[in-house]
Formats: C-alpha cells, sequence, structure tokens
C-alpha cells in the first residue's frame, strides 16, 4: 500500500464520516479511496496481481485509518483485505473468476456462523439461507458465505464465493456503534455454485501451514483474524484520546478542565513505527491557566490563593473560602458551570475540604460536576487536577498498552513457526487489547461533555464504535480463553 494514498483515503473518510453514519453505509467515493489504498489486493496471489501482504502492514494502515479517516470505513478496509485472504483458500479456477477483472475485486462475506444450507445437483450445489452482518456487502462483487451441507456424522461447513447480483441484500444493519459499515443480511433462493467456487470451511481455520504458500495464504483462521478486527478499534480510541487531551488541555469543557494545564496531543503514527501516538502529549494549549496553587475558574480564569470572589464566602480553619456562584475561591476550585463547593473543614496545609462532597482539598469539579480529587503542581507549578491526571494515565496506558499488544501479536503472526500455542496466544492478545480499548474510551467518554472535533466526530460516537468492535464474536473472552487454556494446559507430547 502506498503512504500517500492511505493519507488521501484517510482525508475522504473523514469528509464522508457523517454520510455514512446517516447512510448507515459507505459512499462510492470512500469505497474507491479504499480499493485505490490497496486494501482489497493486499493478500491477493501475485499470480492475479495481488500483493501478498503482511499482517503488521495491514493492522497499522488500519488503525491508522480508523484514527485519521473513519473507524467504519478501516472496518470496511480491513474485511476487503481479509476476504481476499480468504478466497486464496478457493481451487485455482475458482480464484480466476473471482479476480479475472483484476485485483481489486471488492469482497464481502459471512461465515461465522455458518448458515442455511446446500443441496448437490449436477456441476455443483445448490445454496439457500440467509445470513446477517456481511460488512459492506452494498458494494461487494463477490460473497463468501459459509453453509452446512450434509447430516449427522457427515455434516460440515463449506464456504461458496457466490457473485453478488445472485443474492438479495436486506437493509438490517441498525447498529448504535460502526453503523457506517453497511452490515447489512443477505439472502440467497436456490443459487447454484460450482464446486470450484467452494472450499471446505475446516480448510480456513487450520490453515496450510508447511505448504509452500505465502504465509498469508497458508495462516489459520484465528493466527491474525482477531487482529484485523481489532485494529479499527486501536485507531478510534487513539482518535478518541486525542480529542479528550486537546479538550483538557485547551479547558473547552472536558472533565477537569479548569486549569488542568495538561496540553495537546502529538500526531501520533502507524502502529509498529515507534509513535507513541496520543501518549505523547505537547505543550499546554491556549486557555490553559497554569498557577502554582493550582486552581483555575470554570473557563480558565485564574484565582490567586486565598482570593474570595463575590459573595459571601464560608471559611473554614484554614485560609481557603468558597463563594456562592463564583468560579473559585481560595486554593479550592468550582465547577465548570460555576457551582460553588461549601468550605467545610480544612486539611493540616488550610486547604478546604467541602463537607459532604467527593472532591477534598484543592478538588475539582469536572464540566458536568464530577468530582474530581485534586492534586499537584509540576515543576513549573502548572495545574494538573488529580482527577483529570487519573483518567489521562489511565487510558493512555490503556490504549498504548493495548497498540503493544497488537503490534507484536501482528509481528509473530508474519514471522513465528505456527503451533496452536502461537494462534492461541495471538487471539488471547487481540481480545485483551480491545478490552482495554473499552474500558479506556467508557471512561474518556464519561467524563467528557458532547463537544465534538473538527470533523464531527464525538467521544461519544467513538465510544460507540469501539464498543461494537468488542462485541464482535471474534473478540470474546470465553473462547479466546478456553483455547489459550487448551493449547498451555494440554499435556505434552510422550
Amino acid at each position: 500500500m502506498r503512504d500517500d494514498l492511505l493519507g488521501h483515503a484517510a482525508v475522504v473518510a473523514a469528509r464522508n464520516a457523517g454520510r455514512a453514519e446517516r447512510e448507515r453505509r459507505l459512499c462510492g467515493e470512500t469505497v474507491q479511496a479504499l480499493v485505490d489504498a490497496g486494501f482489497a489486493r493486499h493478500f491477493v496471489p501475485r499470480r492475479w496481481g495481488g500483493e501478498e501482504g503482511g499482517f503488521a502492514e495491514l493492522v497499522a494502515r488500519s488503525a491508522v485509518l480508523a484514527e485519521r479517516g473513519c473507524p467504519c470505513a478501516a472496518w470496511c478496509g480491513a474485511l476487503l483485505a481479509a476476504h481476499g485472504r480468504i478466497a486464496s483458500f478457493l481451487p485455482e479456477r475458482g480464484r480466476a473468476q473471482v479476480w479475472a477483472q483484476g485485483p481489486d475485486a471488492r469482497i464481502a462475506a459471512a461465515l461465522a456462523p455458518p448458515a442455511g444450507t446446500v443441496l448437490p445437483v449436477p456441476g455443483g450445489l445448490l445454496l439457500s439461507g440467509r445470513w446477517e452482518c456481511a460488512s459492506g456487502v452494498d458494494f461487494a462483487h463477490w460473497v463468501l458465505l459459509a453453509a452446512w451441507e450434509g447430516r449427522g456424522a457427515d455434516r460440515r461447513a463449506r464456504v461458496l464465493a457466490v457473485p453478488a447480483g445472485d443474492l438479495g441484500v436486506l437493509d438490517t444493519w441498525d447498529s448504535p456503534g460502526m453503523r457506517g459499515t453497511g452490515s447489512n443480511s443477505v439472502l440467497a433462493e436456490s443459487v447454484h455454485v460450482p464446486y470450484h467456487r467452494t472450499f471446505l470451511l475446516a480448510n480456513l481455520t487450520a490453515g496450510r501451514p508447511g505448504a509452500g504458500l505465502p504465509r498469508c495464504h497458508g495462516a489459520p483462521a484465528h493466527l491474525a483474524g482477531a487482529l484485523m478486527f481489532a485494529a479499527p478499534a486501536l485507531g478510534a480510541a487513539t482518535r478518541a484520546l486525542h480529542l479528550w487531551t486537546h479538550r483538557a488541555g485547551t479547558g473547552t469543557g472536558t472533565a477537569g478542565s479548569t486549569g488542568t494545564g495538561i496540553g495537546t496531543p502529538g500526531t501520533g503514527g502507524a502502529p509498529g513505527t515507534g509513535s507513541t501516538a496520543a501518549a505523547a502529549l505537547g505543550t499546554p494549549g491556549t486557555g490553559t491557566v497554569a498557577v502554582a496553587s493550582g486552581t483555575a475558574g470554570a473557563h480558565g480564569t485564574a484565582m490567586t490563593a486565598g482570593t474570595v470572589g463575590t459573595g459571601t464566602a464560608v471559611a473554614g480553619r484554614g485560609v481557603a473560602a468558597v463563594a456562592a456562584g463564583t468560579p473559585a475561591a481560595g486554593s479550592g476550585t468550582a465547577g465548570a458551570h460555576g457551582t460553588a463547593m461549601t468550605a467545610g473543614t480544612a486539611d493540616a496545609h488550610g486547604t478546604a475540604v467541602a463537607a459532604g462532597t467527593p472532591a477534598a482539598g484543592s478538588g475539582t469539579v469536572g464540566a458536568h460536576g464530577t468530582a474530581m480529587t485534586a492534586g499537584t503542581a509540576d515543576a513549573h507549578g502548572t495545574a494538573v487536577a488529580a482527577g483529570t491526571a487519573d483518567i489521562l494515565t489511565r487510558s493512555s496506558g490503556e490504549v498504548e498498552a493495548a497498540r503493544l499488544l497488537l503490534t507484536e501479536a501482528a509481528r509473530r503472526a508474519d514471522t513465528e513457526p505456527v503451533t496452536d500455542r502461537l494462534v492461541a496466544r495471538n487471539r488471547r492478545d487481540a481480545v485483551l487489547a480491545v478490552t482495554l480499548l473499552a474500558t479506556a474510551v467508557r471512561r474518556l467518554a464519561d467524563t467528557a461533555g458532547p463537544h465534538e472535533d473538527e470533523q464531527g466526530t464525538t467521544l461519544l460516537r467513538l465510544c460507540r464504535d469501539v464498543t461494537t468492535v468488542a462485541s464482535h464474536g471474534a473478540l470474546r473472552m470465553g473462547p479466546a480463553a478456553e483455547a489459550y487454556a487448551a493449547a498451555v494446559l494440554r499435556p505434552a507430547a510422550p
């Protein structure tokens, strides 16, 4: 994939993100930008003009696209690539048909769980049934569907490649998150599929390691499948952290925005490049209050320690006092909307403690009245509310931990010998990474207002997107934990 075309895809996806949200699918301009950026051909065999690319590159680029463009576009781009890999399991004649027009054939899929049935007929199979959640099916040329064949002990799942025009698409996708993926339902009614456009699902699950194939074409399904689903969540969470940190640093409405002095986020970069993305913080943004006493008004107006604002002050044992309705007083801090904290007792340093309130010391109240325990000032006297610092530290750490987990797992998928333990480990790490990302983004969204960035993407929307990704069947903890335990605890061979 070319970096300039990936950048263009991100710009196009960002511009059309609102439209994708409203229409519940990607528009044609965004789809074409994904194809131009090389997602569809990423895993396609070189014989058919593809790149036979690696897992680490796809994970990195999908995350960048989600961060700088649109998580839904990143999801569809990653699946365009993943489905090209799955199609490589078709017999040679089937592959020739799928990529007859070139390596950029757009392929959708609905494989888990298998649905529908196939009946043997001369020359192939008759496919019937309904499949849910086929992301990007509205713009697909081909659709890969898993269906059951046989009965009883002979029952097994088969994957069939079907021209999209032979199928019906039902407009069923209306999820709170990842709305723009167009993950609609697919309907087949006695569609004839020749055998050369089918293969057993078990072949995909087991992979073909050691068969002399390119790594991406021989890998078992679970070696990197969950990683590709997780990558858009990484980008979305990184974007949420950027947005939250910027607002905390500029005092424009994020929890603890009163004089936090945290700063604006760094520029970020692709996983695997060594960038710390949103964890790298810049200088304090405009409007940030930096005062040694650690107090600031709701909109960044500094109050001198010991000075009481207008109104009737109630003082505790120390020097602090708070006046009802004033932004801040003494070394205490008011809420973002000027709601005063009533001073009760004072600690050993003379700092007022509001009686019956969660905040104490020189605590702050977040943009919506969330109490934040106050904390420290750095060497330059820049005030950082401890609650804000806690949110930032935990969330940025979780995002970076998830990045490390996914980056390392993708590297292993590309380079290390394939074993059951490696497959289970990669699956485990993908699930853990998405769990960390969902936790981080929920925390950020819970402490921020309904503020939008320049692309109109809100923290709440990003939270919904990451939560929806985390609910995907491939990213559930139970099956991943069982697979990992089975691989690790299995008795050693004699």
